[in-house]
């Protein structure tokens, strides 16, 4: 898991996967994403592989935590195909904000 924070945006990029023995650094992260002066804070979920139930409630309750301040987390719209099924059959999918991967990190002004 790495994070950066770059143009007013906290980025949190994951890899490999999202489930009980990884789950709690995820959480932990979000925590402090949670806290960070940014307004936007973007989840990178590309290159996360598998993801199990415990994945999908800390994807959910990031978004349910978001809620209340709009466009707070965003989730780049780019998924192992095996994740992006688990997010759409569990219904977790529909509820979140994606956006084009292009659009995470704003490209410098050449």
């Amino acid at each position: 898991m790495v994070w950066e924070r770059r143009d007013g945006r906290y980025i949190l990029k994951l890899a490999g996967r999202i489930d009980l023995s990884t789950v709690s650094q995820f959480e932990d992260a979000l925590v402090h994403a949670a806290l960070a002066p940014e307004r936007v804070v973007i989840v990178d979920l590309s290159e996360v592989r598998f993801i199990d139930s415990t994945g999908l409630s800390a994807v959910m309750n990031s978004e349910r935590a978001a809620r209340a301040d709009v466009d707070r987390i965003q989730f780049v719209a780019k998924l192992q195909p095996e994740v992006e099924a688990v997010l759409r059959m569990s219904g977790v999918y529909d509820e979140l904000q994606f956006i084009e991967p292009s659009k995470a990190v704003p490209r410098p002004d050449r």
